[in-house]
């Protein structure tokens, strides 16, 4: 499965690359250091999650409504709620170690792994 298959792959990568100059102390070229350096700064601080969780939210509003509308149905859920739980489950993802660097290069490029769909899915 590619994301665009479902049209939404620019959105897709704006969400992951979103997520990757978010870290905060990586760049928008994360290498795999800075991406795992993110995710233990994200595994302990709660604040930092939010706060990374709220600038993805703000950035990813600007994104068109038919392909938000296309993500929220493979996320199952309204429209109006993509934004903030999928970065929210990206953010938490990453916090986890559920989401790898290799996954979010992956995603970075628009191609869905089964692992990927079930985070931004909830499962």
């Amino acid at each position: 499965l590619t994301c665009a298959s479902l049209d939404c792959e620019d959105l897709m990568k704006k969400f992951v690359a979103l997520l990757l100059c978010g870290l905060a102390v990586s760049s928008c070229t994360t290498t795999r250091e800075n991406f795992e350096t993110g995710a233990a700064a994200l595994a302990g601080s709660k604040s930092l999650r939010r706060a990374s969780i709220e600038s993805c939210t703000a950035k990813a509003r600007h994104n068109s409504a038919y392909a938000r509308h296309n993500v929220a149905l493979l996320m199952d859920v309204k429209d109006s709620q993509v934004d903030r739980l999928f970065c929210a489950r990206l953010v938490n993802s990453v916090a986890s170690g559920r989401l790898t660097y290799d996954e979010a290069m992956s995603m970075r490029y628009g191609h869905l792994t089964q692992n990927f769909v079930k985070i931004i899915q909830g499962r």
